[in-house]
């Protein structure tokens, strides 16, 4: 029979996705913190900041880069800051929904990443 997560392991696994707030269950994680569980949803929420930071540099570049070009420069910083912004979504509800489920399903595409061995 499985192992039943407990509240604080999940409140954990949660805050592990508000970006960064994954310092907070990172820190217990440091400090002897045992929970796999916990372990676990904080490399994935470490992932989707970091894949929701680097979005946001490649947006900043492609600005200082299509700022130059008046209108169409404006629609691809706009379209490419969408998708960034709608991925990162995506990616936290999903780490979010799993987390409060029990689950430790690894986030689509950068989900195999480990920050946290």
């Amino acid at each position: 029979m499985a192992k039943k997560t407990g509240l604080f392991d999940k409140l954990m696994a949660i805050i592990a996705y508000l970006y960064i707030l994954f310092l907070i269950p990172l820190i217990i994680i440091l400090l002897g913190g045992k929970s796999k569980f916990v372990k676990f949803h904080t490399n994935q929420g470490i992932v989707a900041f970091l894949f929701a930071l680097i979005g946001g540099i490649i947006v900043g570049v492609i600005k200082a880069l299509a700022g130059i070009i008046p209108v169409l420069g404006d629609i691809v910083i706009w379209a490419v800051g969408a998708v960034f912004g709608l991925i990162s979504l995506a990616l936290v509800i999903y780490g979010i929904f799993n987390a409060v489920t029990g689950r430790q399903k690894e986030l689509p595409i950068i989900g195999k990443i480990r920050i946290i061995k």
